[in-house]
């Protein structure tokens, strides 16, 4: 059975697709470590997020080729962890209020 595909989304053979995967995951590694570590972006945040999509819809389409070490199974930020585990985050002063009432 074949599941059909989104508009304009082709499938690579999956050799094509692996290269890929594999460049995408060195290039925004590579970008992650001048943002966070060095401090020296050269990407502007419009091409790093069309990168980072790019990836996640390529291992969307060939999930055998996801690994545990790849840019898009790394951790959320704490806000996102904290909405997935329900909890409200508040203020300061929206703690006071509730606190008071």
């Amino acid at each position: 059975m074949s599941t059909a595909l989104p508009a304009g989304v082709t499938r690579l053979p999956r050799a094509d697709a692996r290269r890929r995967i594999e460049a995408l995951r060195r290039e925004i590694r590579g970008h992650d470590h001048l943002y966070y570590e060095l401090d020296r972006p050269v990407l502007s945040d419009a091409e790093y997020d069309r990168q980072l999509c790019e990836l996640k819809r390529l291992e969307g389409l060939y999930r055998e080729l996801v690994t545990p070490d790849s840019p898009t199974q790394r951790p959320g930020s704490k806000l996102e962890k904290a909405r997935a585990l329900g909890i409200t985050l508040l203020t300061e002063d929206e703690f006071r209020k509730l606190v008071q009432a």
